[in-house]
């Protein structure tokens, strides 16, 4: 996915203008949003398991991997 992309679902959508009428859309968009995270998420997991193969068991090397990627995830699920 590209980040570009990320946020696509919400094209159209004016946050201001959320209102009973509006909310069956939000849904929607909402749940297009989270499928698009789920692939994301799948496809870091798995570059991060082929990453953690490789290190042969080296904890320091383990340990940046991790930290790494979970900056990374915290950055794209919980933005300011």
């Amino acid at each position: 996915m590209r980040t570009n992309d990320t946020f696509k679902p919400f094209l159209g959508l004016n946050p201001i203008q959320y209102n009973p009428y509006t909310d069956r859309l939000w849904r929607a968009s909402v749940k297009q949003f989270e499928k698009s995270l789920i692939l994301t998420e799948e496809r870091v997991a798995g570059k991060l398991q082929v990453q953690l193969r490789t290190v042969n068991a080296n904890t320091l090397q383990v340990r940046v991997y991790i930290s790494f990627w979970t900056g990374i995830f915290f950055s794209l699920h919980f933005k300011v």
